[in-house]
């Protein structure tokens, strides 16, 4: 939805949002990371100007915290994830929904599947 309805400010928000992540995965900033990465998810969710979207922000912010707060981050996160997020400003700034939603997806699908493994070692020991 935010491909289709962001306005050019946010999504030309989000390009410099997705290359502000960049550098601070680079750097192993963890703090400014997820502050950037709370203020990226949240500007994909309110440009998508539907208000129970706009109202998941916090429960994001959550999870991002507590995935930081609690060792289920990487230092430096893998250039993959960091391209991900490249690509969901991208697509949206170009309003092409169907690139978006695939790059969103694969953030959600690498993040499970990276708290996934952590779940399974933590209850085998």
């Amino acid at each position: 939805l935010a491909a289709m309805r962001a306005p050019l400010a946010d999504a030309s928000e989000l390009m410099g949002l997705a290359g502000k992540l960049w550098a601070a995965g680079q750097d192993g900033d963890t703090e400014l990371f997820l502050k950037l990465d709370i203020q990226f998810h949240h500007l994909v969710l309110s440009s998508s100007g539907n208000e129970m979207f706009g109202k998941l922000n916090s429960l994001v912010a959550e999870v991002l915290t507590g995935r930081t707060h609690y060792g289920m981050m990487p230092d430096h996160p893998h250039e993959e994830a960091l391209q991900m997020h490249v690509d969901v400003a991208s697509a949206i700034q170009r309003g092409n929904a169907v690139d978006a939603h695939a790059a969103m997806l694969a953030i959600m699908e690498r993040a499970m599947t990276e708290m996934s493994t952590l779940w399974d070692e933590a209850a085998h020991t």
